[in-house]
């Protein structure tokens, strides 16, 4: 089956946030004590951050969510999130259209931060690595 990837309109957020939410905050966990999911929330009703669904057959797969970040010289399409399940059945097909929105926003590039595993899938994807975050709490 195709997958069916489209943006949710801003004034559309709180219409699907019952149904969103649990897969968000499956990423949002790693970033908890920085970002709450009503943070996330409020991001996307005001706009500041867009949100896509996923849907293959009639069932929602995933959630992406994305901001584009301006830079003195550029923009750039950040992947904030990105929380699902059976990756294989949509995920080219996501990223593929994160290019097409950035390239449509005249960003310059597409970027994400990502677990370790991450990193197999996007290198077959035509991704590469830029940097390492690093981190330390205090």
């Amino acid at each position: 089956m195709i997958p069916r990837i489209g943006m949710i309109p801003a004034e559309n957020i709180d219409d699907v946030w019952d149904a969103v939410a649990p897969l968000l905050q499956r990423s949002q966990r790693r970033i908890s004590r920085i970002v709450g999911l009503e943070d996330m929330k409020d991001e996307l009703r005001t706009g500041s951050a867009q949100l896509w669904s996923v849907v293959v057959g009639d069932k929602l797969k995933a959630v992406i969510m994305t901001e584009v970040q301006k830079h003195p010289r550029s923009l750039t399409l950040k992947i904030l999130h990105v929380a699902g399940y059976d990756v294989p059945e949509w995920g080219v097909a996501a990223l593929k259209m994160m290019e097409r929105f950035g390239r449509d926003m005249k960003c310059s590039a597409v970027s994400a931060d990502g677990r370790l595993g991450w990193s197999k899938y996007a290198k077959r994807n035509g991704w590469k690595e830029a940097a390492r975050l690093y981190e330390m709490e205090l």
